[in-house]
Order: structure tokens, then sequence, then C-alpha cells
């Protein structure tokens, strides 16, 4: 597989509980509940080195808006596509 390119056996996890916020999504949360960092801490860690991306663009906020339909998420070499819930 070449850099950037996304996997295309990647398996769908829906959007885990905890990880809402008034204004959108926790990003730190997210990541730590999807598997895609060890803690919250190491979450906040990896967004601050800009080693999360989502839908390809590098991601700096703690809080999203909540998308509808998906995100791709990369950390490193790790992905999860992520599925909202319908509203």
């Amino acid at each position: 597989m070449r850099q950037k390119e996304t996997p295309v056996d990647l398996p769908a996890t829906p959007l885990p509980e905890g990880v809402r916020h008034p204004n959108g999504i926790r990003i730190d949360k997210l990541l730590a509940k999807a598997g895609l960092a060890d803690s919250v801490t190491d979450a906040t860690r990896k967004l601050k080195a800009g080693a999360v991306i989502i839908n390809n663009d590098k991601i700096s906020e703690l809080v999203l808006p909540e998308p509808s339909g998906e995100w791709i998420v990369q950390v490193g070499k790790n992905w999860r596509r992520i599925v909202f819930p319908a509203r």
C-alpha cells in the first residue's frame, strides 16, 4: 500500500459512547475509545504532535462538529472508519 492511500478493507466502527460534547465530538476520547491511542492523555499528545488525520485533513482541534455519515481516521499506521448514527 502506498503512502496516503486509504485501506480498502477498513472495518466500520460505530461511534463509541461518551465521546459527544455539546459542541461536537471530543477527538481525544474518540481516539482512546476506538483503540487508536492508549489513553485520553496519549490521544491529546498525538493531536498536539500532528499525528491525527481525519478524512485527509490533519487535525489539531480537541472538538470537531459532528458530521453526518462517517470519518476515516488515521493515527500513524492505524486506521479506523468511524460511522456516525443517523440523526
